[in-house]
């Protein structure tokens, strides 16, 4: 299952969500200039991030993603965790960028 969350108060912040069973987050990539990550072991990843799911663990563990994703355009980051999750029916968005 693959969903688009947008800040209502940040418009920045964008969150893609690749999820089986409809609660467990395979993959998930966190967008925006106030974004942040606190690791279950208390230290922080300040920016823009990419959790995927490790056994045991879930999604708690993230890890920056400065040149996996086209930061500047959320909709081309879309479409680049889309090809990351190897989804291969995408669906067709319309429209101006979420930021």
């Amino acid at each position: 299952m693959l969903d688009v969350y947008r800040g209502r108060i940040d418009l920045s912040k964008v969150t893609y969500n690749n999820r089986a069973h409809q609660v467990v987050v395979l993959v998930r990539l966190d967008l925006g200039s106030g974004v942040s990550h606190r690791y279950p072991d208390s230290q922080e990843i300040v920016g823009p991030h990419l959790h995927v799911y490790l056994g045991g663990y879930g999604d708690k563990w993230a890890q920056p993603v400065w040149n996996l994703f086209d930061l500047s355009n959320p909709l081309k980051a879309l479409d680049d965790f889309m090809r990351l999750c190897n989804i291969t029916r995408p669906p067709l968005v319309e429209g101006r960028p979420l930021m």
